[in-house]
């Protein structure tokens, strides 16, 4: 369900109302602000050390524990996301981890997303943050699995990076529990978390879930076939999907042109368990927000069925209606209907997987 799932947002977003000549290709905004610019600072390998307080009352968190490792950030999507991949050691046990940052140019602020293969980490993980530039500080604040929480992270020196989090306990005070030092190294091996280690429990009670996940991973060729207001576009695209976070999660890397421009998009789709459905997040170089949708998977039909909303050129939200068929091993079928206040609009993306070599 992965980037077939979520192709509509450029679509949406920047087809604005289905104006598709060449001159209003050139004419396209640039969704690019200065506050984009600000997250070039994360980019690079680093070199992680850890220490997470005693936090008693909070499952998974009753003793101290130390973690290093490594992580790598880089800009996605012509620069309008920040993707940090992060593999990290603590007693003895590996985790994995995913953090996309971005900035909402309509809610003025900065909006991330975690995923990980951590079990104290489920789901998809929504933060919003600021940037205090005098201060070179970055402020993040969210609801984990484990209750409210805080991360201040501030740049000591131009490789170093010192991130405190604050949770708030039982008690309703609010209270520090970790500290995370961070120095920048060229010579580091950077940290990839495509296709790490494939850790999943069979008896686990989300492995019927997590394995449907695991059947788009590989190199597919598509056809993208978008009504807007009764006029069709056709684009031949690439998509390369990736098992991440122990198979917790995919990302799919996808490529195409819209309008006669390149085009590049990113999606996670995962199996969250606190809400006993699928997750779905897309991003892409077109658009500065991203795309959400979430729903059900049928096995008997092999149908996805998602539901969501992302947000078009003006800033009024569009709702999204999706249903994705494996017809057979080696292809599958994403339906799309989606509208905006002064649209509305289909798309229809076959997708064949490419023949091993």
């Amino acid at each position: 369900m992965n980037t077939r799932s979520m192709y509509l947002a450029a679509i949406l977003t920047t087809a604005g109302l289905c104006a598709q000549d060449d001159k209003h290709a050139q004419d396209m905004p640039n969704p690019k602000t200065e506050h984009h610019a600000a997250l070039q600072q994360w980019v690079g390998t680093w070199k992680v050390k850890g220490t997470m307080d005693a936090m008693p009352g909070v499952p998974g968190m009753e003793e101290a524990v130390d973690s290093e490792g490594t992580e790598t950030a880089s800009l996605i999507c012509d620069g309008l996301w920040l993707k940090w991949e992060s593999v990290m050691e603590c007693n003895g046990k590996q985790s994995t981890g995913l953090w996309l940052v971005g900035y909402d140019p309509f809610k003025k602020q900065y909006t991330s997303y975690v995923v990980s293969s951590d079990e104290h980490c489920q789901g998809l993980v929504p933060l919003t943050g600021t940037f205090d530039a005098k201060a070179k500080t970055w402020t993040w604040i969210g609801e984990s699995p484990e209750g409210k929480m805080k991360s201040v992270c501030e740049f000591t020196g131009k490789d170093t990076l010192k991130e405190t989090l604050f949770m708030v306990g039982p008690d309703g005070a609010e209270k520090q529990f970790m500290v995370m030092e961070r120095t920048r190294s060229k010579d580091a091996k950077p940290a990839s978390i495509a296709n790490a280690s494939m850790r999943q429990d069979p008896d686990a009670a989300d492995s019927k879930h997590l394995a449907v996940l695991l059947n788009d991973i590989g190199m597919w060729d598509a056809i993208v076939e978008n009504d807007c207001s009764g006029e069709t576009t056709t684009e031949k695209a690439t998509e390369k999907v990736h098992a991440i976070c122990d198979g917790k999660w995919t990302w799919t890397d996808f490529q195409s042109e819209y309008m006669g421009q390149p085009f590049t998009g990113h999606a996670l789709l995962g199996w969250d368990p606190t809400k006993n459905e699928y997750a779905s997040l897309w991003i892409d170089s077109m658009s500065a927000t991203c795309c959400l949708t979430s729903g059900t998977y049928d096995e008997k039909t092999k149908t996805y069925s998602f539901e969501g909303s992302c947000t078009g050129p003006d800033g009024a939200p569009m709702t999204v209606e999706q249903t994705a068929t494996c017809e057979g091993k080696d292809q599958r079928v994403l339906s799309m209907k989606f509208e905006h206040p002064q649209m509305q609009s289909t798309m229809k993306i076959t997708y064949t997987r490419r023949a091993a070599k």
